[in-house]
């Protein structure tokens, strides 16, 4: 199989390696085709033999329109296409505007497998996720999702068929969770990561915590991500990190720090949540069905609904003593129920 990852950040090459590395364990034959080059690079070089993995250049430089006129998509296939096992499926991890270019291009003969990891246009986002993401649904051949939730929005607002794909509990990726194990404990700080989006509803946390004066049982709130600024307020306990934070820096966060705090309004999954299960890390979040789901069965989850029961759980986890626990690294039934879909698929064709 071709496990692809076009994207150069976020949680799409962390999967992508992964998947890699769980088929290499089940003695799988696999190739890795991946564009970024930040610390991955090393656990890949490290990990995969040099005829397993090919890292290419995709020009930045190149905008979205342009790539859409260049022969729809012709040139992302010149870049890919020569490092692509012949007649294998090709795995896809959380798809963006260049698999969108390479799915357009009707010169391709392999199958492809599409993970949907977060299929929800959120309020305010300017991106047509719901365009795309119709889009990746129809023209995959099958599609792995990481929750039912995500497979029943998608049903229910494309009505698509679900016979012909898979739900696998979301895995975590192990591989960033490595890269974050030496970091230094901040046991005083409350969590809240994200990009300060209006359906992460950082408002009313801010609000909360200052009303309630927490700062005063020496905590503090800690916002990390981009356009976090305007929350910054040291006399009232709430410290900012104002910036875009790759994986790796999410990950050294969680870690660091006492608990996760998960407010959302709506949404599908949290990338954040997965990780702070695999550190082991306590996490509050706001009572919403998808969030039910992806953290039902973590025991250090509690979930609030209202600012009394909020109130309540952020007291309870000012009070507790914070613990640094192993990691929780078993996520291979997820792996293996995901490769083993792939398989049997490309069987089915051979």
């Amino acid at each position: 199989m071709n496990i692809v990852s076009l994207m150069s950040t976020g949680a799409a090459p962390g999967l992508a390696l992964d998947l890699a590395m769980s088929a290499k364990a089940r003695g799988l034959t696999f190739k890795l085709i991946i564009t970024t080059e930040n610390e991955l690079l090393y656990l890949i070089k490290l990990n995969l033999k040099s005829n397993e993995y090919e890292v290419v250049s995709i020009p930045k430089s190149v905008s979205i329109l342009a790539m859409h006129y260049l022969s729809r998509g012709s040139l992302v296939r010149k870049k890919i296409e020569p490092h692509l096992m012949e007649n294998e499926p090709i795995v896809f991890t959380m798809p963006g505007i260049l698999e969108f270019l390479w799915m357009k291009d009707k010169k391709r003969k392999s199958k492809i497998f599409t993970v949907i990891h977060d299929p929800y246009r959120h309020r305010g986002d300017l991106m047509p996720r719901d365009f795309m993401i119709n889009f990746f649904y129809k023209q995959s051949d099958r599609v792995i999702y990481f929750s039912e939730y995500t497979r029943n929005y998608l049903i229910d607002k494309y009505g698509m068929r679900p016979s012909l794909d898979i739900v696998a509990t979301h895995p975590v990726s192990s591989v960033i969770s490595r890269l974050s194990n030496t970091v230094q404990h901040n046991p005083d700080y409350i969590l809240l990561i994200g990009r300060n989006k209006s359906y992460q509803n950082f408002e009313f946390i801010v609000k909360v915590w200052k009303e309630e004066q927490l700062h005063l049982q020496n905590v503090r709130l800690l916002i990390a991500g981009k356009n976090t600024q305007k929350f910054r307020d040291e006399a009232s306990g709430v410290f900012v990190i104002d910036k875009w934070l790759d994986e790796i820096e999410f990950a050294n966060l969680i870690r660091s720090t006492k608990c996760l705090l998960l407010p959302y309004l709506e949404g599908s999954q949290s990338g954040p949540a997965s990780l702070a299960v695999a550190m082991n890390k306590p996490i509050i979040y706001s009572r919403i069905e998808s969030l039910d789901e992806q953290l039902s069965h973590y025991d250090k989850a509690e979930s609030y609904e209202g600012k009394q029961e909020l109130i309540q759980l952020l007291n309870m986890a000012i009070r507790e003593e914070t613990m640094f626990n192993e990691d929780l690294s078993d996520w291979s039934e997820s792996w293996a129920a995901i490769l083993s879909f792939i398989e049997s698929e490309r069987r089915a064709t051979h």
